[in-house]
């Protein structure tokens, strides 16, 4: 009997674990290295940045940051979205926006390569140039000691003694496929008669966030993906030639509001990832705050929480207002490069 038991235990064990690449625990809480804390807190790490979550995760799952959050049995549950069966992909094409917005980064260029019995092409990208997710690894906290998520530093990323730490691939590795919830901003002010231009920095409030999410209709779940819509790629669109060439130069965009109890919401919601159609999900320039924080610098290298910029949510929109519904099963893929700083996110919504 006692033979019978452990051979049981055995095999059940053995079947736990013969889990697909990527795939995660269902409890968050087994990801967790120690209790989830409130927001007062917060930082865990005395020595980091302001606010920082450094050390929450265990150590084989801290480079998923707040992706622990998606758990097996929030991907399940996400399925209940789908209503329709439309597929709405969520990318702009990769030579958009031209020229990219950061002066700093080139242009994408896509040359044909034909050979005598078969053709093939290249392609040259600034991954943060288009639609794309930024990783662990592209902000760091400012300031003299730069410090990236749980305290890698610029030699760990950079130099003849880099490693992969915080690289794109270990979102690679488990993909998403989550509920999403659309907030769609540029939709709602419109019906309130506020007028602005996303090429200006017009800052999104919580309060703004929350009348969205109340005219909408639509409730948060640990592990949702929060989509923000600002309008940014219909103004695009309507930009000429002269006015889009002008944007890197200018360098102000919508985006959310840079406040406290912005991060607040964020961090007791439990947020798998945020993205928006806007430049850095933020308004910018940021405000400037007396600890010197942005949220790029929180949600990145203090929280792990990936960003995803410049996602066309246009058809989303649309998509959305004809189900009367703002919640749906969204997937991404990001490139699985080692150490990869920034991929296209290869995302799909379906209602």
């Amino acid at each position: 009997m006692l033979f019978n038991t452990l051979t049981l235990s055995l095999c059940s064990a053995l079947v736990v674990n013969a889990s697909p690449l990527g795939a995660r625990d269902d409890d968050t809480n087994l990801a967790l290295a120690r209790a989830y804390p409130s927001f007062d807190e917060l930082p865990l790490d005395p020595e980091g940045g302001y606010k920082n979550a450094w050390g929450l995760w265990k150590p084989e799952l801290a480079g998923l940051g707040a992706l622990n959050h998606l758990t097996r049995e929030r991907t399940l549950a996400a399925k209940e979205e789908i209503r329709q069966g439309w597929a709405v992909p969520l990318n702009l094409p990769l030579n958009t926006p031209d020229p990219p917005l950061e002066p700093t980064r080139k242009r994408f260029n896509h040359t044909i390569i034909p050979q005598e019995t078969f053709i093939d092409d290249e392609i040259w990208i600034n991954t943060q140039s288009s639609s794309h997710f930024d990783s662990l690894r592209h902000f760091p906290y400012q300031g003299s000691n730069q410090t990236w998520y749980d305290g890698v530093k610029r030699e760990d990323i950079v130099g003849e003694n880099a490693t992969d730490v915080n690289g794109i691939q270990e979102f690679a590795k488990k993909g998403l496929a989550a509920r999403g919830v659309l907030l769609d901003y540029r939709a709602w002010a419109t019906e309130q008669g506020i007028e602005y231009s996303a090429f200006t920095t017009h800052r999104i409030s919580l309060d703004d966030l929350k009348a969205v999410a109340e005219a909408q209709k639509v409730a948060f779940k640990p592990g949702d993906v929060l989509v923000l819509r600002t309008g940014f790629n219909e103004d695009y669109l309507k930009a000429n030639v002269t006015e889009r060439e002008a944007l890197p130069t200018a360098g102000a965009f919508v985006g959310i509001d840079q406040t406290e109890e912005m991060l607040r919401w964020v961090w007791e919601n439990k947020f798998a990832t945020i993205v928006s159609d806007t430049f850095a999900v933020e308004a910018w320039p940021a405000r400037e705050q007396p600890e010197g924080w942005t949220l790029h610098q929180v949600f990145l290298a203090g929280w792990g929480t990936l960003l995803g910029e410049f996602w066309d949510l246009e058809g989303l929109s649309e998509a959305c207002r004809k189900s009367g519904h703002w919640s749906f099963f969204v997937t991404a893929e990001p490139l699985y490069i080692p150490g990869g700083v920034a991929s296209p996110p290869n995302a799909i919504a379906i209602l």
